[in-house]
């Protein structure tokens, strides 16, 4: 017994260096790369995926934060329209299940200060070996009269106050349409006309596929519940 409790000893501490030695090693490389030629590569593969500038003010990597990025920027890149602000987004991945089942988990929270002023909380798991990808993004209560543009152009004009909270999931396989699901929950909503004015919370829930074509279209199935609701 005894022995065997030594062999079970040595096994953990053996395993327990490594992972420290490894951690140290893959600080001393991210500390190095990311700030320069890792946030000149992130910007060129988002570039490239998609007609938008994306500038970021700083980018570096902490063994305990992860991914830090300060100051990052989005504009549509004929318009130049801003599409995007957030000053701080730490983005944290998971190594071990990298290196063992060849899947990145990743968690990131960012700060949003356009197209809505927001706390946003993301956790997705990316399977290399057939390029599944899983994304869940939650946000806190978004004040309807912070939404700017872009964004600005989809919220109907007669919803005057109110906020809105988001809990989104997103799924997608290797040659599969995007599919997308959650609910929008809107509490203390505002909705006036010349004659009438609403009050009340919302609950949307419902789920989407993106076309499976590029001349396709979605398929779109919502549940609307409405709460506490009042009409002058």
């Amino acid at each position: 017994m005894m022995r065997l409790k030594r062999i079970l000893w040595i096994s953990v501490t053996v395993l327990a260096t490594i992972f420290l030695i490894g951690s140290a090693g893959m600080w001393w490389f991210l500390s190095r790369w990311v700030p320069i030629k890792g946030k000149a590569r992130l910007i060129q593969e988002v570039e490239q995926r998609a007609p938008v500038e994306l500038s970021i003010g700083s980018m570096r990597y902490q063994l305990f934060r992860g991914i830090i990025l300060e100051q990052i920027e989005l504009h549509q890149r004929e318009s130049h329209e801003l599409w995007l602000k957030s000053p701080l987004t730490e983005i944290h991945i998971g190594w071990l299940a990298w290196l063992l089942q060849r899947q990145v988990a990743f968690r990131a929270e960012s700060s949003v200060e356009h197209p809505c002023r927001s706390e946003l909380s993301l956790r997705g798991r990316y399977h290399l070996r057939d390029s599944e990808l899983s994304l869940q993004i939650r946000s806190n209560d978004m004040p309807l009269q912070s939404i700017a543009p872009p964004l600005s152009r989809y919220v109907p004009s007669a919803l005057r106050s109110g906020g809105v909270q988001m809990n989104l999931r997103l799924h997608r396989r290797a040659d599969e349409p995007l599919e997308l699901s959650g609910t929008l929950d809107g509490t203390q909503l505002v909705w006036a006309t010349p004659t009438a004015q609403a009050r009340g919370d919302v609950t949307v829930r419902g789920q989407a596929v993106a076309p499976a074509a590029p001349d396709g279209r979605w398929i779109i199935e919502t549940e609307l519940s409405l709460r506490n609701g009042a009409i002058k």
